[in-house]
């Protein structure tokens, strides 16, 4: 199973915190490169990685996941 970033749920929590993809980068520790790949789909994001986006958000990873079988 591959899980992916809810690309519409991550822009809304960016939108909601007035926050760009590069500062969610930053705030993230997550490079802008990677978090770019995970919003596009372009791979699989692993579950650390999901972890630090969704802690810059202020949320629960499952807030911002979608698996796809």
């Amino acid at each position: 199973m591959n899980v992916f970033v809810d690309k519409n749920a991550v822009e809304l929590l960016m939108a909601k915190k007035q926050m760009t993809q590069k500062q969610l980068a930053n705030v993230s520790g997550v490079s802008r490169y990677t978090l770019g790949l995970a919003l596009r789909h372009k791979r699989s994001t692993k579950p650390p990685t999901i972890g630090k986006i969704a802690t810059a958000l202020g949320v629960e990873p499952e807030a911002i996941v979608k698996a796809d079988n």
